[in-house]
C-alpha cells in the first residue's frame, strides 16, 4: 500500500510542482550497480521476496506485449509455474523464520528485453540465496533451485526456438515425408502405412473385445463354416 504524502494546498501554484512522489513498500528500489554488475551484498530478505514476486507480474507484461507468438506462449508458461514456486519459497522460509512484511522489488523490467531481464533475475536469485539462506536449509535451497531451473528452461526456449521452427501437423506431414507433397494426403497415408506395416502384422493388428456379442457372433459364424 502506498503512503500518500499530504499536499499543502496553501502553497503557490509554482511551488506545488516540487511535491515529493508518494513512497511505500511496493515502490521499486533498484540495487546499486558496481562495474556493471548488481551489488547484492546488502540485499534484504524483503527485497529478495519482493523481486521474485514482482518477476511474475513483469514477465506477465512481457507475455502480453510481445508480438512473437512463441514468446507469448513460453512466457505464459513461466508466470503460470512461477506463482507456485515463489509461493513455496516464501512459505518455507517463513515457517522457519517468521513473517516477512516488507516486500521491495529491486529489478525493473522497463527498457529491457525479455532475455536480459531473465538473465538479471537469475543472477540476482543465485547471489541472494548465497547471502541470505543458511546452507543447512536444504529444502529452501531446493525450492530456489526449482525457480532457477524455470528461468533456465525459459531462457533456453526463448533463445533456441524460432517462429519458423513451429510446424502444424499438415506441415510436418507434407514437408517431412518424401512424396507427401506430390502424393497429397494419399501419399502421406501410404508412407505412414508402409512404415507401420514393417512392425505390425495383420494378425497382431486384429483385436477382439471380450464383452461384446458381435465378436462372439463372428466366432460362431466362423465355426459353422
Amino acid at each position: 500500500m502506498n503512503i500518500v504524502q499530504p499536499v499543502d494546498t496553501s502553497l503557490p501554484v509554482d511551488d506545488m510542482t516540487n511535491i515529493p512522489e508518494p513512497t511505500g513498500i511496493d515502490q521499486p528500489v533498484p540495487l546499486d550497480v558496481v562495474d556493471g554488475v548488481q551489488d547484492t551484498s546488502n540485499t534484504t530478505i524483503g527485497q529478495f521476496f519482493g523481486t521474485l514476486q514482482e518477476s511474475i507480474t513483469i514477465v506477465w507484461r512481457f507475455h502480453l506485449q510481445t508480438n512473437k507468438h512463441y514468446y507469448h506462449v513460453i512466457l505464459n508458461d513461466f508466470y503460470n509455474d512461477a506463482i507456485d514456486l515463489v509461493d513455496a519459497i516464501i512459505e518455507h522460509y517463513q515457517g522457519q523464520n517468521g513473517i516477512v512484511e516488507d516486500y521491495i522489488n529491486t529489478i525493473l523490467g522497463e527498457n529491457k528485453s525479455e532475455i536480459d531481464y531473465l538473465k538479471e533475475l537469475r543472477n540476482f536469485t543465485i547471489d541472494s540465496r548465497q547471502k541470505l539462506f543458511n546452507t543447512e536449509w536444504t529444502e529452501l535451497w531446493s525450492d530456489v533451485d526449482d525457480f532457477i531451473g524455470l528461468i533456465d528452461s525459459t531462457l533456453y526456449k526463448l533463445t533456441s526456438f524460432t517462429e519458423n521452427k513451429i510446424k502444424t501437423f499438415e506441415q510436418f506431414c507434407f514437408e517431412d515425408y518424401e512424396g507427401g507433397i506430390e502424393g497429397g494426403a494419399d501419399g502421406v497415408f501410404d508412407k505412414v502405412t508402409k512404415t507401420l506395416s514393417t512392425n505390425v502384422t495383420k494378425d497382431s493388428a486384429k483385436t477382439k473385445c471380450t464383452n461384446c456379442e458381435c465378436c462372439d457372433d463372428d466366432d460362431d459364424d466362423d465355426e459353422e463354416e
